[in-house]
């Protein structure tokens, strides 16, 4: 890459302003600048201030993905850093000095940089995220309602207890308190409406063009279901990311961390954020993660390389 007249640019991105930073080849500071946190802004200091050769370096927190959206056509190069990467970098800290930190990090070859999935995937990926919140909270009320129950000291069928015919019945009993039924009744609302919100959103995805035939291919192995299918499409999207498929495993929680000191070794479970994703759908799952390691491998070996990174293929 011919890097004449080349700048390096870090934004520091936050919720009402950014603040930007532009060094040449050799460190020196050329501008320093805080914007507004508004695409008008954003985009008016690219076409008129910024320079015309230049690679960016954003760390990614809630409002970075509109920015590197923006950002992405006017960049030579964009890069989104790992934030618990960058957090272990510098002790002071301030808008101004974390700037400079991301221009020299991503200057030095040194920049954290992480994954970022094209835009449509994110969506559908918000929607997913969506319907585990649904879920959450579905399950929640749920728990309420029996503890209301157990708090009266009625006994009731808990394999039955959320049914239509056998809620219904149960509100009709005589022993249960006045006040206790119209909350009874007022918990139930939102699990319906819960419920009835999260398999729409289910069905939405699984008819979804872009998500079809994959889904269908992962459905193929043993004990994935389309809820774990549609998570590692979607928070995976391109398997070809990792540079092996070891570290595709460790990602989606299939082995645990190696820790060693002093002679002793322990094996843990991958403290990644990330893993949790996985790890709820094979801990409830009476197959072992040996078969699940197996049966990734097999659906790795079906799926075919893609010529572009972002646009992957099947066989």
């Amino acid at each position: 890459m011919n890097k004449r007249g080349l700048h390096y640019v870090g934004f520091d991105v936050h919720k009402k302003t950014i603040r930007i930073c532009v060094q040449n080849r050799m460190g020196d500071v050329v501008q320093e600048k805080t914007v507004a946190s508004l695409p008008s802004d954003l985009l008016s200091w690219v076409k008129k201030e910024a320079p015309k050769k230049w690679i960016g370096a954003l760390e990614a927190t809630v409002f970075s993905p509109w920015v590197y959206d923006s950002l992405k056509p006017f960049a030579h190069e964009l890069h989104m850093g790992h934030p618990k990467d960058l957090k272990r970098i510098g002790k002071h800290k301030s808008d101004r000095l974390d700037a400079i930190t991301l221009c020299n990090l991503i200057r030095a070859d040194y920049f954290p940089s992480c994954y970022v999935s094209p835009p449509e995937i994110r969506r559908l990926r918000n929607i997913l995220r969506y319907r585990t919140t649904l879920v959450r909270e579905m399950v929640r009320f749920k728990n309420k309602t029996a503890c209301l129950l157990m708090a009266s000291g009625v006994s009731y069928n808990k394999k039955r207890l959320h049914g239509k015919r056998y809620f219904s019945r149960l509100i009709e009993r005589e022993e249960l308190p006045g006040e206790v039924k119209e909350l009874l009744t007022l918990k139930r609302l939102p699990i319906e409406f819960f419920h009835f919100q999260a398999k729409r959103v289910l069905r939405k995805l699984e008819k979804h063009p872009m998500l079809v035939k994959r889904l269908e291919l992962l459905k193929s192995i043993p004990g994935v279901g389309p809820i774990m299918g549609l998570t590692w499409i979607l928070e995976i999207w391109d398997p070809w990311r990792f540079p092996s498929e070891k570290q595709a495993h460790s990602y989606c929680g299939l082995c645990g961390s190696r820790k060693e000191s002093g002679g002793k070794e322990k094996t843990c479970r991958s403290p990644r954020i990330e893993t949790r994703i996985f790890n709820g759908f094979l801990s409830s799952h009476p197959r072992s993660r040996e078969k699940y390691v197996l049966d990734f491998k097999k659906f790795m070996i079906r799926w075919k390389k893609p010529k572009t990174q972002t646009q992957p293929q099947l066989q």
